[in-house]
């Protein structure tokens, strides 16, 4: 009877769904933690505190990687399937994808939605906004909304990275961006290339790098929406979705779709949440 009544109980993830119909069947989640340690090192003692982060000790000194990440994935025929990679303070190594996101002061998320009508290619991209606060118990809360939609006409190259682009000029424009403060980009693509977009030994776009103060995160927006980077790329994609929709059904019209010069795109228009 009890089984019986957690099943049907709402699923943790936050779903408003029941249990048996969203979480209780998916697949064991695995989480790891990858390190550069910069040069081949003797780990001989590990430290875990009660708050879940972690210390690699040797010989009882503590050892502090270069850069690290936090992975979530499970396993499939085909190979693992990755639903998020956060990168971490290597001085602060997090067991939770969602405590790791403290790290950053602003965190946004980023997707993109692209179909093609009369020959030409529409692309639409929405960008959420998450603050991350705690509460009097301690409790992390995350507050988030969509706060842009980017809208392209016949982007030449990779139209995630050209938004990307895109996006991180309108964040750090913004009257209230300031360069100390760090701000984290969830994406939903090129999982491959994020280590070297986030360690600038790679640009994210032709000529140009992230900046120091930025760094991507990946995060599917199809699964996982049990953490809290996966539910922030999947809004993105839902709100990308609907407006791509309604300009390809010509329930909008093309007022302030301008038509621009000197860039991957012919027209851009950028909607305000």
């Amino acid at each position: 009877m009890s089984t019986d009544n957690q099943r049907n109980k709402p699923c943790p993830c936050g779903s408003g769904k029941k249990h048996k119909k969203c979480c209780l069947n998916k697949k064991p989640r695995m989480s790891s933690i990858t390190m550069d340690m910069g040069e081949p090192m003797t780990v001989n003692g590990v430290k875990i505190s009660p708050t879940g982060s972690i210390e690699l000790l040797k010989d009882g000194i503590p050892l502090v990687p270069i850069n690290a990440y936090h992975d979530v994935s499970f396993d499939r025929t085909k190979g693992p399937k990755t639903l998020n990679k956060t990168p971490l303070d290597p001085n602060k190594l997090i067991l939770n994808p969602n405590h790791a996101l403290e790290k950053f002061d602003r965190v946004f998320a980023i997707d993109t939605n692209t179909k093609t009508i009369n020959d030409e290619s529409i692309s639409v991209s929405c960008v959420v906004l998450c603050k991350l606060s705690r509460d009097r118990k301690n409790s992390l809360i995350a507050e988030f909304l969509p706060v842009h939609c980017l809208e392209f006409r016949n982007t030449q190259g990779i139209t995630e990275n050209t938004a990307w682009r895109k996006a991180i000029q309108l964040i750090t424009a913004n009257p209230s961006y300031n360069a100390n403060m760090k701000f984290g980009i969830i994406v939903d693509s090129d999982l491959g290339n994020i280590s070297s977009y986030n360690n600038r030994s790679k640009p994210f776009y032709p000529g140009l790098y992230l900046p120091k103060n930025i760094e991507l995160i990946y995060a599917s927006a199809d699964t996982g929406k049990e953490y809290l980077a996966n539910k922030l790329i999947s809004l993105c994609d839902k709100e990308a979705t609907k407006l791509l929709e309604d300009i390809m059904s010509n329930k909008i019209s093309n007022e302030n779709l301008h038509e621009v010069n000197d860039e991957p795109y012919t027209h851009f228009r950028l909607w305000n949440a």
